[in-house]
Protein backbone atom coordinates (compact mmCIF):
# COMPACT_ATOMS: atom_id res chain seq x y z
CA UNK A 1 0.00 0.00 0.00
CA UNK A 2 2.52 2.41 0.93
CA UNK A 3 4.99 1.62 -1.67
CA UNK A 4 2.45 2.03 -4.47
CA UNK A 5 1.86 5.60 -2.80
CA UNK A 6 5.03 6.52 -3.26
CA UNK A 7 5.65 5.05 -6.11
CA UNK A 8 2.66 7.02 -7.82
CA UNK A 9 4.23 10.40 -5.79
CA UNK A 10 6.93 9.64 -7.11
CA UNK A 11 6.59 9.22 -10.77
CA UNK A 12 4.54 12.30 -10.46
CA UNK A 13 6.99 14.44 -9.24
CA UNK A 14 9.94 12.78 -10.59
CA UNK A 15 11.92 15.41 -11.63
CA UNK A 16 11.61 17.22 -8.16
CA UNK A 17 12.33 13.76 -6.42
CA UNK A 18 15.13 12.83 -8.17
CA UNK A 19 16.60 17.08 -7.30
CA UNK A 20 15.81 16.82 -3.60
CA UNK A 21 17.24 13.03 -3.43
CA UNK A 22 20.27 14.09 -5.32
CA UNK A 23 20.50 17.23 -3.07
CA UNK A 24 19.97 14.91 0.15
CA UNK A 25 23.18 12.58 -1.20
CA UNK A 26 25.41 14.95 -1.97
CA UNK A 27 25.10 16.65 1.67
CA UNK A 28 25.00 13.12 2.97
CA UNK A 29 28.58 12.67 1.33
CA UNK A 30 30.25 15.93 2.09
CA UNK A 31 29.20 14.92 5.93
CA UNK A 32 30.53 11.11 5.67
CA UNK A 33 33.52 12.63 3.74
CA UNK A 34 34.71 15.95 5.63
CA UNK A 35 32.79 15.48 9.22
CA UNK A 36 34.91 18.21 10.60
CA UNK A 37 33.20 20.72 8.47
CA UNK A 38 30.01 19.93 8.36
CA UNK A 39 29.38 19.81 12.33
Amino acid sequence: MKTVFLGRAISKNKKRFDRLAIKAFFFRSIFINSPDESV
